[in-house]
């Protein structure tokens, strides 16, 4: 929880309506240390992202309810998957089919048939290199993208302002931990203040307000601080 990287292991999406391929690509990326999604359509797929942002997607092109290239286009416009490496599978293998795909915002393309050995070694090729340049936290279905300065819970922005964002965000960083008050303090203002207790409170209050019915995540320790459990639908 509250980690850079959502998942202890990294998790990879799979996006295909094959159902032997599925289970193909799960028993091949599994042993290599990946945890895997298997999604069957379009709307389910982009249903899993609500879970958080995977390490990477495997996304098929011919797909029953939408074409692979709608379902790439609203990834990318989903909270915190702006980075997350996109390989597309198809038997569409032409170098048009390859150009398409790539200009359409997919970070590689392999054509079906493929060698399994072959894909492994391509996942963990983008999975070590994305790592190192995502910068998301996440707990439950809340989400700080760092890289946007954007907060999402339940995939839906919040409106927040840059203390309660700061704020939000050192809570995700205590990982569940209790914060001590001087603790986030320091690090949202910088400094201690005259009243900063007092005012960070009435932040808290405000932000607390803005997560709605999920208000209770962000939990009070009397005389000690706060901290965030993760907040469920």
């Amino acid at each position: 929880m509250g980690k850079g990287i959502q998942f202890q292991m990294e998790t990879v999406l799979l996006i295909d309506d094959e159902s032997d391929l599925l289970d193909l690509l799960a028993v091949s990326l599994e042993p290599a240390g990946y945890r895997t999604i298997k999604e069957a359509s379009g709307v389910m797929g982009l249903r899993a992202l609500e879970a958080g942002p995977p390490d990477l997607i495997l996304l098929d092109v011919v797909l029953p309810d939408m074409s692979g290239f709608e379902v790439l286009h609203r990834i990318r416009e989903y909270p915190g998957c702006n980075l997350v490496p996109i390989m597309i599978l198809s038997a569409r293998g032409t170098v048009e089919d390859r150009i398409e795909g790539l200009s359409r915002g997919a970070d590689d393309y392999l054509g079906k048939p493929f060698s399994m050995k072959e894909l492994v070694l391509r996942v963990q090729s983008f999975v070590r290199r994305s790592s190192t340049i995502r910068h998301v936290l996440q707990s439950g279905t809340l989400i700080v993208d760092q890289d946007s300065f954007r907060c999402f819970l339940g995939g839906k922005q919040l409106d927040l302002t840059t203390i309660e964002y700061k704020i939000l965000t050192c809570l995700l960083k205590g990982d569940g931990k209790i914060l001590p008050r001087k603790r986030i303090v320091e690090q949202v203002w910088g400094h201690a203040l005259e009243g900063s207790s007092r005012s960070l409170d009435t932040h808290v209050k405000r932000l607390r307000g803005k997560l709605g019915t999920r208000a209770d995540a962000i939990r009070t320790v009397r005389s000690k601080g706060y901290r965030l459990v993760p907040p469920e639908f």
